[in-house]
């Protein structure tokens, strides 16, 4: 599978903790004088790639600064806490480029590419002065080489690749002159022809025409060569389904094609010493417009005094303040309204 070295160039930066197996104040008497070099005879990183045992095929620039670790924070002096650690240079920045398998035609040219093998070079290896942490961070800027794609190429490429594999839905249209139907004959003696084109999935009659699939767009392309062609004394008519398969190709794939653009330069950098310059934008002001400002901005003008909350304030209590809360207590339901008086009902006597 594709791994991390499978790449054309790779570049390992960042806190790599690898420390000076010297004493702290020899490491500090060195960096006083500036003697980097007898630093890097006790370099746990260097060390390690001299005895092949990390980053055997990484390059690295020439070390020429004093070690970047561990400083106390917004100051230049290196550690003065309690653990008193010894100055190092954990911060680095490795590259490595690929051996591109295409130059590689034999072991006999091993060595006339190897002798010509350009890895790339380092422009500038330091470190920048910020002390807003305990480590000073390592820039390092390159110059390498890569390959440029050919666009008008890649494209030809493409399309000639896509039409080569025929249209998506591998359909071709079989019809007779004169619109003549096919009888059995014609049916066995055209399926048997169109075998040897490849593998026909359906088969199906519309009208008076006849309509193979094939299971590979490539497949009906070998079919047109019997356009044209006499069989049974009758002469074969033969063409795709979608005859437009390659204009609607084309149309997909100019789907895919990039429409972004950057919105910075690539080239410059402020490491460099260029600058980052963005474009002023100028307003175009009338005269009277500018007289209005003018007239409407007076120095002596009085601004309204701000705003002053009151002395006294309500207060509600959050949740928080008072811990749980219990719930409301509900209302109680309104009285039904008293039942009316039961209507009286008229006595009657009976006289015998």
């Amino acid at each position: 599978g594709r791994g991390v070295l499978s790449h054309d160039y790779v570049f390992w930066c960042g806190d790599f903790n690898y420390r000076i197996d010297m004493e702290n104040e020899l490491v500090k008497d060195s960096i006083q004088s500036g003697n980097y070099e007898d630093l890097k005879l006790f370099d746990q990183l260097l060390i390690s790639k001299q005895e092949g045992e990390s980053f055997e095929d990484f390059n690295e620039g020439n070390i020429q600064f004093a070690p970047t670790y561990k400083y106390d924070v917004f100051s230049d002096d290196y550690d003065t806490s309690e653990k008193n650690r010894t100055p190092a240079w954990t911060d680095r920045v490795l590259w490595r480029r690929k051996f591109p398998d295409y130059l590689m035609d034999g072991p006999e040219d091993f060595e006339a590419v190897t002798s010509n093998w350009d890895p790339g070079n380092i422009l500038h290896y330091g470190r920048a002065e910020l002390r807003v942490s305990d480590h000073r961070p390592v820039i390092a800027i390159f110059e390498i080489e890569v390959l440029k794609v050919d666009e008008e190429k890649r494209e030809t490429l493409y399309h000639d690749i896509f039409c080569q594999q025929g249209p998506p839905d591998g359909t071709v249209i079989i019809s007779l002159p004169n619109g003549e139907e096919f009888d059995d004959l014609m049916v066995d003696n055209t399926l048997e022809g169109m075998s040897g084109c490849g593998d026909v999935i359906l088969v199906r009659f519309v009208n008076d025409t006849m309509v193979l699939t094939f299971r590979d767009g490539r497949d009906a392309l070998e079919a047109l060569k019997f356009d044209g062609i006499e069989l049974c004394q009758k002469l074969l008519s033969v063409k795709l389904k979608n005859e437009a398969w390659k204009q609607q190709l084309e149309e997909e794939l100019a789907m895919f094609t990039p429409n972004t653009e950057r919105l910075f330069n690539p080239i410059s950098s402020s490491l460099l010493g260029e600058s980052f310059d963005i474009p002023s934008m100028s307003f175009d002001i009338d005269d009277e417009e500018l007289q209005m400002f003018d007239t409407s901005l007076d120095v002596n003008t009085e601004l309204p005094a701000p705003l002053v909350p009151s002395a006294t304030r309500s207060y509600t209590p959050s949740p928080s303040d008072e811990g749980p809360q219990r719930p409301p207590r509900p209302s109680k339901p309104a009285k039904a309204p008293p039942r009316p008086a039961k209507r009286p009902t008229a006595k009657t006597e009976t006289v015998v």
